[in-house]
């Protein structure tokens, strides 16, 4: 058996929780994850988080990029961009760089929106 020392494609290293699986419990992942059944606890990944239509999420979520095409109860901290899909809702705080809210999409909360490099100019020079 050989044994390949490629670094594997995001297609190979994306985690899945299937539709009918309920899970309990807190998630921290490293790479991209798809979430389609259901989650009572709070996820963490430092990649992109994927909910797809039938995902019911009851806690906090925070990734690099997250898109929601089910259901999140709960604060969303994307670090870079949020992706509501026509089918997704979100009950709780959006903090975001960027957010992109299709037709449909639900959304019931505040939201934080920041700016991808904040640059300050300071001119102390007086005419």
């Amino acid at each position: 058996m050989k044994i390949s020392k490629t670094k594997p494609t995001e297609a190979q290293t994306m985690s899945l929780l299937s539709f009918g699986t309920k899970f309990n419990g807190n998630i921290e992942a490293s790479a991209a994850m798809r979430i389609d059944g259901e989650v009572e606890g709070d996820i963490i990944s430092t990649d992109k988080l994927v909910l797809g239509i039938n995902a019911i999420i009851t806690g906090s979520v925070e990734a690099a990029e997250v898109i929601v095409g089910g259901m999140i109860q709960g604060s969303v901290n994307a670090r870079k961009t949020l992706l509501l899909q026509a089918t997704g809702k979100v009950e709780g705080d959006i903090r975001a760089r960027e957010i992109e809210i299709e037709k449909g999409g639900f959304f019931k909360g505040a939201c934080d929106m920041r700016e991808a490099s904040p640059t300050i100019a300071l001119n102390a020079k007086q005419a």
